[in-house]
């Protein structure tokens, strides 16, 4: 046989086999001159607390996963940090390696530490410590293998400097706006800008500012002097405004300062923007409930241009499509609420029931809004909704309104009566927040915040919640409007993973 038909084949197979361990995707890679046994493949923490706070802290301890690199540079370091005001002291550590076969542990401490020992037997505890003014810590860990090969493996304690759950409120510039009236702040669907717009002296303006860095700019506008200008509503193709006397007027929405009165039906208000309807496979994008004024009636309506308002509507736990009492008929706050992965639910909290016999009656209760199917004007099919009313809260103190929001998957609320925030997952069940995420008290202007009725409140793209005005004394007849800003967020929602 011709010896370069067998040297071939051998050439192949051995170029396979440095091409396949070249390539491993194992967790560790093993250097020649290391041995496996050697490794350390878990590590993990406990301790006696000593202190008050120790015995808040140190039960983390035990369940706090640490990531150990075996690849680069030996590390070992917890991901989620430890909570704030950890002390670490003396701790008992647990290793557990590759192999059961290993040499010994020893701990490395710097040269002139005399004070701590580098034998270690594996039971006794260790004493950490770290370098003042940098991210070291003592002591390394150093593992010998049978084979007399050494890893090094540095610890890194990540201990949360603030509080996870606590909000730090930080006094922005001021809106500056030129003339400040009734207003509403909303995000750009980029997220890269404010977009507010208020009522002073008879006209109604547009504001823009970046949020990094804010400086407002003033447009000015053709609203009418009768828009409520927080009935604002965007799409990713106009603004909505409604006026008192039950126009609807959009503009679009790379426009905003030209806007054109629309349809020849009495809208009272919008409730908001209706949610898909995930079974029957439809997409009604921009499709707003509202409330339209058939001669003195209230009743429900669809619509997604303005133009029209469809009232040939049924709704499955209501005898007809009227405006039940103690539903709100403006000043709410509406959201989404997502009950399941084919279930989204429009939510109201709060506004007010302003039909004359009600003499703007407080509502105290959530309602939702389920989009059950599209109506088919050719056939006279009505479009199908559920409204459901909830229990009624007394939970939240207010005498003028509430701004609520969706934030860290729950419902949160600012109440015209109270500095805390209020957070529900159901909307008709609410406890006060914690104290370390109160809005922020003070005795000045700068340092504190004041209590306001129906602020703006916009979540931006890194989780910070901004407050913008708001009406400091709403029961008087020439109310006082606040330029005052403020940004918070819950500190968990900015953490970076390592």
């Amino acid at each position: 046989m011709n010896l370069k038909h067998i040297l071939y084949p051998i050439a192949c197979l051995i170029f396979v086999i440095a091409f396949a361990a070249c390539n491993s995707d194992n967790e560790y890679s093993v250097d020649s001159e290391k041995s496996p046994e050697g490794r350390i493949t878990s590590f993990t923490i406990s301790a006696r607390p000593f202190t008050k706070m120790d015995s808040l802290t140190y039960p983390a301890m035990s369940k706090t996963k640490f990531t150990i690199n075996n690849r680069t540079g030996f590390e070992i370091f917890n991901n989620d940090s430890l909570p704030v005001k950890t002390d670490i002291r003396t701790l008992k550590v647990d290793l557990k390696y590759a192999s059961n076969i290993h040499a010994k542990t020893d701990l490395v401490y710097p040269k002139d530490s005399t004070d701590y020992p580098s034998e270690w037997n594996e039971t006794d505890s260790v004493k950490f410590f770290q370098v003042k003014g940098s991210d070291i810590w003592y002591p390394q860990f150093k593992v010998m293998a049978p084979n007399n090969s050494e890893r090094l493996y540095y610890v890194t304690f990540n201990i949360h400097k603030q509080d996870p759950d606590s909000i730090n409120w930080e006094h922005m510039k001021d809106f500056s706006l030129k003339r400040v009236g009734d207003t509403k702040v909303i995000l750009s669907a980029d997220k890269t800008s404010f977009i507010a717009y208020t009522l002073n002296g008879g006209k109604v303006y547009k504001y823009t500012s970046p949020v990094m860095n804010p400086q407002w700019t003033e447009y000015t506008t053709n609203l009418p002097n009768t828009v409520d200008v927080k009935s604002l509503h965007a799409t990713d193709k106009f603004f909505v405004m409604i006026t008192t006397d039950q126009k609807a007027y959009t503009s679009p929405i790379a426009d905003g300062e030209n806007w054109t009165p629309q349809g020849n039906y009495n809208i009272k208000y919008v409730v908001g923007v209706l949610p898909e309807i995930v079974n029957n496979r439809a997409n009604p994008l921009n499709e707003f409930l509202i409330t339209v004024d058939n001669g003195g009636e209230l009743l429900f309506a669809k619509t997604s241009d303005f133009k029209e308002a469809d009232t040939n509507i049924a709704l499955q736990s209501w005898p007809s499509n009227k405006v039940m009492d103690g539903f709100p008929i403006k000043g709410h706050s509406a959201m989404p609420k997502v009950i399941s992965s084919s279930e989204t639910y429009l939510m109201t909290i709060a506004g007010k029931d302003t039909r004359k016999n009600k003499n703007e009656q407080l509502v105290t209760k959530p309602w939702v809004i389920k989009n059950i199917s599209l109506g088919n004007k050719a056939e006279n099919k009505p479009a199908q909704l559920d409204i459901m009313g909830g229990k009624s809260y007394d939970q939240i103190p207010y005498k003028a309104g509430i701004t609520a929001f969706w934030y860290d998957d729950k419902i949160q609320a600012i109440s015209s009566d109270s500095l805390s925030l209020y957070t529900s997952l159901s909307g008709d069940l609410w406890e006060k927040a914690s104290a370390k995420q109160k809005l922020k008290e003070g005795t000045t202007d700068q340092n504190g915040m004041e209590k306001m009725n129906m602020p703006s409140v916009v979540i931006d793209k890194d989780n910070y919640m901004w407050v913008f005005g708001g009406i400091s004394n709403a029961e008087e007849i020439n109310p006082t409007y606040s330029q005052k800003v403020w940004k918070g967020r819950i500190h968990r929602l900015g953490f970076k993973r390592k």
